[in-house]
């Protein structure tokens, strides 16, 4: 079976930095904005815009993954 690329690296590039300034624009100050990932793929989505938006934002990371250890608790 043969692979097919959907979006090449540059379009998702674009695409990021497209949502990273929609997010600025309609975000000013980020004071009540959350930026979720959900995983297994989204956390990587929120870490690449992490990188693009301008540090002043202050993004944080959660990780809301379930392990191992939840097992034991409860």
């Amino acid at each position: 079976m043969s692979q097919k690329v959907l979006l090449s690296s540059k379009e998702i590039n674009i695409i990021l930095h497209r949502l990273a300034c929609q997010l600025l624009e309609n975000h000013e100050d980020f004071k009540d904005t959350v930026l979720i990932g959900i995983q297994p793929r989204g956390i990587f989505v929120a870490q690449r815009l992490t990188k693009i938006l301008p540090e002043e934002y202050k993004v944080k990371h959660i990780d809301l993954g379930f392990h191992g250890h939840h097992f034991l608790q409860g």
